[in-house]
């Protein structure tokens, strides 16, 4: 539960070979620390508020894979805008936005994004986790196509945005 931008690696292996690796799987659910006297329960928001799904906003005990598929829709918006799904001055104010708000279609901010592409990010971001993808085969079902034209422009973009490279 800390899919985000700083969590990502790109990886090369041969010339033309890049694959993503998640990083920094510190995040838990429950921590048990009884000999230190800290103990954490269910109901406590864990993760990085602007890529917290919903039900991890609300601290709901049943969070499961799906707020990482959340968390995907975050970091795919991010990478097609520029900008976040949901913004504001303070931590408290990006779940209440999270909780309430509607993103901004991606299409709206970068008219080149493929309608397919739009629509699926709207489907990660859904505040309703029966309503997203249930899993990343169905995200990349709907990626595979969406993007096979798009691999020699895309893939370039998201190693160096991830990198940090400078054009």
């Amino acid at each position: 539960r800390d899919i985000k931008p700083a969590n990502i690696f790109t990886c090369r292996v041969g010339p033309d070979v890049d694959f993503v690796k998640v990083l920094d799987f510190g995040l838990v659910k429950q921590m048990d620390r009884a000999d230190a006297g800290i103990v954490t329960a269910d109901g406590l928001a864990t993760g990085t508020p602007a890529y917290m799904a919903p039900e991890s906003a609300l601290g709901h005990p049943s969070v499961d894979h799906r707020a990482d598929i959340y968390a995907v829709g975050c970091v795919a918006y991010w990478l097609l805008t520029g900008k976040r799904p949901f913004a504001a001055p303070s931590d408290l104010g990006v779940m209440q936005a999270i909780l309430a708000a509607e993103p901004r279609p991606p299409r709206e901010l970068n008219p080149t994004v493929p309608e397919a592409l739009d629509e699926l990010v709207l489907r990660l971001l859904h505040k309703d986790a029966a309503r997203r993808p249930q899993s990343g085969h169905e995200v990349a079902d709907v990626l595979a196509p969406a993007l096979a034209v798009r691999r020699t422009i895309v893939g370039p973009f998201v190693r160096d945005a991830l990198l940090g490279a400078r054009t």
